[in-house]
């Protein structure tokens, strides 16, 4: 049995928050660097688009590896997450997996609000995955 008191679901939430901010950053970050063709309304300057992309590219591919990176252990923790649970029936648990996986990382915070939110404070799990 594991205990899911208030603190450790702030925790999990917070958790699942962190990729998203991680990708809203490069996405901030793309667009600060685009911020000159914006200013002047040239974004139909394809060519103008993809030289400031390939200009900054060793940046955005840094970056975006670390938010891949990120998601994929929070995509990790949320499948054993929801493999352990006891109460939830099977086909419930492999629609939480293929929404996990297949939604990356909106369905991290999906996933906190519709289910660990809900969770009671002294969850039924299993000793472990296997």
């Amino acid at each position: 049995m594991e205990k899911m008191d208030s603190k450790a679901k702030r925790r999990f939430g917070i958790f699942c928050l962190i990729p998203n901010l991680c990708f809203l950053f490069v996405a901030l970050y793309y667009l600060y660097i685009l911020w000159p063709l914006i200013e002047i309304r040239s974004l139909d300057n394809h060519l103008a688009i993809s030289s400031i992309t390939a200009a900054q590219y060793d940046n955005l591919f840094g970056m975006m590896s670390v938010s891949a990176v990120i998601s994929a252990l929070v995509l990790i923790y949320c499948i054993v997450h929801v493999t352990r649970i006891k109460h939830m029936l099977s086909g419930t648990k492999i629609l939480w997996i293929i929404l996990l996986s297949a939604l990356v990382p909106i369905s991290f915070l999906l996933f906190y609000f519709l289910e660990v939110r809900r969770e009671p404070k002294y969850l039924e799990t299993y000793a472990d995955i296997a």
